[in-house]
């Protein structure tokens, strides 16, 4: 049997109290997350699936490299916590990882909660991207 990709969120947020402060069932998250909760207060809270470290650092570069540092996973997906996932996400994301072998970094349209793209001038079709859009 093949074993699957692993694949990890890691979300930013900012000034939760706890874990259920999130509502996680409309999100639509089937994987592992890395909550980087920017707050008054140093801690970890943990289940089986969703760690929360909890930091009085601030900054969006701050919150991805602590989430960075924790993450354990083959593949990550950057992102915040007003984000919600389509069904079968994971399988998008692997599958654009067997496409793109070589690729280190995978950008996607989303979409908005009405289903119209995020970013109407951002592209549809595979590209490499410059230097500067890193």
């Amino acid at each position: 049997m093949v074993e699957m990709t692993k694949i990890q969120i890691l979300m930013a947020t900012m000034f939760r109290n706890q874990l259920n402060d999130i509502d996680w069932a409309s999100k639509g998250v089937v994987s592992d997350v890395i909550l980087i909760n920017q707050s008054d207060f140093h801690g970890v809270e943990q289940t089986d699936r969703i760690k929360m470290v909890s930091t009085e650092e601030r900054g969006s570069s701050r919150s991805r490299n602590l989430a960075l540092s924790h993450a354990n996973s083959d593949i990550c997906i950057i992102a915040d916590d007003d984000v919600s996932y389509l069904k079968g996400y994971e399988d998008i994301i692997r599958k654009a990882y067997e496409d793109y072998p070589d690729a280190d970094i995978i950008t996607f349209q989303i979409q908005t909660t009405e289903g119209k793209p995020f970013k109407c001038n951002y592209f549809n079709e595979a590209r490499k991207h410059t230097l500067y859009q890193y």
